[in-house]
C-alpha cells in the first residue's frame, strides 16, 4: 500500500496510568481515520472485513470487481493463457512453479548417450485446451478439457494465428512448438507443425506474420529473431541492447515490433524491410527492468510496467515519428509489476503485480482508485476486453479467474486523495544508438523460484 499513515509505537510495557492510555486511544483513532481517508486502502476487501466497515458505516460502499467464472486447481501454474472469444476456445501454458521439483524433473529426464532415446519424461510444462461455455451476463462459466501436450520443459509465452490456423508456444528452453490445430473439427485434433531452436534462453515474446510466413521472436539471450515457418529455420537476427528481452508486440498495420528488456529500454523496429531496422530506442526514467507494455494506437500512448513499480507513460507520435518519442508522466506503486492493461474510456491503467494483487491507477489523477487481490501469488497474464467491460487474470496458483468491473469504482469520496501524482520527467527521452542497453542490473529474481 502506498503512503500509509505512521501506526503509534507500541511499549515493552503495560500502560497504567489514564493519560497515557487516553493517549494511545487518541493516536489510534486518528491512525484509523487517516487510513480511511485513502481510497485505495478503504477499498481493500481486508481492511472493510477486518473493520466490518459494510455493517457499521453503510454509507461506505463501494462498487467492486465481480467474479464471473474461475478454472481453478490445475495441475501446475498457469504462465499464460489465450482466450478466442469467437470460438470460445482456451488455451493455457502451464508450469511447474516449485524449483526443487523443476531440478529433480531434469536430472530424470536426461538421456545418457547408452540409453535408449525413449518419449516418456517428467513433465515440467504443459499445453491445455478448453471448450468454454458461458451465457452473456452470466456468472456461470463451464470449463471442458479438449485435449492437453506435455514438455519436459517449461512453457511461457502463445500466440495465435487465425488465418493460418497456427498456434506457437515459446519454451524456457529456447525452442518454438508449433501447431496447426484443426477449426473444422472444433479444435479437437491438433498437427504437430514443426520445433524451432529459436534462442539460446527463455522465449519471452511471439508474435507471427501469416503473410509472409513469418515468426518473430524475443528472447532473453538478448536477440530478436525472425524464423520462417515453412522452411521451418531462422533466417535473421539481431542483438538487441546488454540487456535480456522481457516483451514483445507486432502492430501489424503499420509493420514495427515493440520489444522491452530488463534495463528500462524499449526498441522499436520496423519489419518492413529486411534487415529489420531501427526506428527508435527509449527509456524508462528508473531503468527498471520492464515486464509488459500497453499500447494505444489510436491516442499514440505507450505504457510500461517496471519490477521497481513503476508505471510510465510515453507519447509515441504519428507514425514516421518515433524519434521524437518522449515521456509524458510517471507514477511509482507497489514493487514487481508484472502486468499492465490500459482502459482508454475510463482513462485508467490495470496494473497486476507478483503479490498477487491488482490496482486501478487513474491517469488523470495520478491516484489509485482500487486494490483488489484475485490471486494468492504471482499474476502472470491478464487480458482485458473493453467492448465487453471483462478483465481475465491467471497466476502462479493455478487458477484462471474472469472479472466483470464496475463503470466506477465507488460513491465514497474521502475527503483527501492519495498524493500520487504522474510526474513529469526532467528532460525528454531522445533516441541513441541502437546497440545501447545498459546494464542488467534488476534481474527477473521472481522467476528464478518459478
Amino acid at each position: 500500500i502506498i503512503d500509509l499513515p505512521n501506526l503509534p509505537a507500541k511499549t515493552w510495557l503495560k500502560l497504567s496510568d489514564i493519560e497515557s492510555i487516553e493517549k494511545r486511544r487518541r493516536d489510534l483513532d486518528s491512525f484509523i481515520k487517516t487510513l480511511l481517508l485513502k481510497k485505495e486502502v478503504i477499498n481493500h476487501p481486508s481492511l472493510r472485513d477486518f473493520l466490518e466497515l459494510d455493517l457499521h458505516i453503510p454509507i461506505i460502499t463501494t462498487t467492486g470487481p465481480k467474479k464471473l467464472g474461475e478454472l481453478e486447481e490445475l495441475p501446475l501454474g498457469v504462465r499464460h493463457f489465450l482466450y478466442l472469444e469467437k470460438e470460445n476456445i482456451l488455451f493455457l501454458a502451464l508450469s511447474d512453479m516449485n524449483i526443487a521439483s523443476r531440478i529433480d524433473a531434469l536430472l530424470t529426464n536426461i538421456t545418457f548417450p547408452w540409453e535408449k532415446q525413449s518419449e516418456n519424461h517428467v513433465t515440467v510444462g504443459a499445453l491445455l485446451v478448453y471448450r468454454v461455455k458461458h451465457e452473456e451476463d452470466s456468472s456461470s462459466w463451464e470449463f471442458e478439457r479438449l485435449w492437453v501436450k506435455s514438455y519436459p520443459a517449461q512453457t511461457n509465452i502463445l500466440v495465435w494465428d487465425d488465418n493460418i490456423k497456427v498456434l506457437c508456444l515459446g519454451m524456457d528452453d529456447g525452442n518454438i512448438h508449433c501447431y496447426r490445430i484443426s477449426t473444422e473439427f472444433n479444435f479437437m485434433q491438433y498437427e504437430e507443425y514443426c520445433t524451432i531452436k529459436a534462442h539460446a534462453a527463455r522465449v519471452m515474446g511471439l508474435a507471427i506474420d501469416s503473410k509472409k510466413g513469418y515468426i518473430y521472436s524475443a528472447g532473453e539471450d538478448k536477440k530478436f529473431k525472425i524464423s520462417d515457418l515453412n522452411y521451418q529455420e531462422n533466417i535473421s537476427e539481431l542483438v538487441v541492447g546488454n540487456s535480456p528481452l522481457k516483451f514483445l508486440e507486432y502492430d501489424v498495420p503499420n509493420n514495427r515490433i515493440f520489444l522491452a528488456n530488463g534495463a528500462g529500454g524499449i526498441y522499436i523496429l520496423s519489419v518492413a524491410t529486411h534487415p529489420p531496422a531501427e526506428l527508435a530506442f527509449i527509456e524508462t526514467p528508473t531503468k527498471a527492468c520492464i515486464r509488459e507494455l500497453a499500447i494505444d494506437y489510436t491516442r499514440h500512448y505507450i505504457f510500461s510496467a517496471s519490477l521497481d513499480g513503476s508505471v510510465t507513460l510515453f507519447d509515441l507520435g504519428k507514425l514516421g515519428k518515433e524519434r521524437f518519442t518522449k515521456t509524458l508522466a510517471n507514477l511509482k506503486g507497489k514493487e514487481k509489476a508484472r502486468c499492465i492493461a490500459w482502459r482508454p474510456v475510463y482513462k485508467q491503467l490495470i496494473v497486476a503485480y507478483e503479490s498477487g494483487q491488482i490496482t486501478i491507477w487513474s491517469t488523470e489523477t495520478g491516484t489509485a482508485l482500487y486494490v483488489f487481490e484475485p490471486h494468492i501469488a504471482a499474476i502472470t497474464s491478464m487480458n482485458w476486453d473493453d467492448e465487453k467491460n471483462r478483465l481475465i487474470t491467471c497466476s502462479k496458483d493455478k487458477r484462471i479467474r474472469i472479472w466483470d468491473l464496475p463503470f466506477e469504482w465507488e460513491s465514497y469520496k474521502p475527503s483527501e486523495d492519495l498524493h500520487v501524482q504522474f510526474k513529469k520527467p526532467e528532460e525528454t527521452i531522445k533516441q541513441t544508438d541502437f546497440a545501447k542497453g545498459g546494464n542488467d542490473n534488476e534481474s527477473d529474481d521472481e522467476d528464478l523460484s518459478g
